[in-house]
């Protein structure tokens, strides 16, 4: 995992199988976002394997944000296999976000399936 900070602003690049073993360390970074940043950008493009437990994860944050008044964004182009994972788990949506009313899924029109 790497980090970028700025004002308000958190990016994080996540490389290779992302999985349980990497969600503490996720949850962390989360966190602090939660409570130090405005806005969080995720990038995935170097990810190879994501599991359930990270996308229930990133759900998670992005409701937590969201009710925050605060912003989630994936930042570039998502891997094949990712997307097909996020599809296969059923958390693929074409509208927004269904527990955050208002705001849009952070996979919608993000995924190249």
């Amino acid at each position: 995992m790497e980090k970028m900070t700025g004002a308000k602003f958190r990016k994080l690049t996540f490389e290779g199988d992302i999985t349980l073993r990497e969600v503490s360390a996720m949850a962390d970074e989360f966190r602090a976002a939660l409570k130090e940043d405005e806005h969080l950008t995720i990038n995935l493009e170097g990810a190879t394997d994501i599991d359930l437990s990270v996308l229930q994860l990133l759900c998670s944050v992005h409701r937590s944000l969201a009710e925050k008044g605060k912003q989630l964004d994936i930042d570039g182009t998502i891997p094949g296999t990712i997307s097909r994972k996020v599809v296969e788990a059923g958390f693929h949506r074409h509208l927004g976000c269904s527990f955050v009313n208002g705001h849009q899924c952070i996979w919608t029109d993000a995924l190249t399936t």
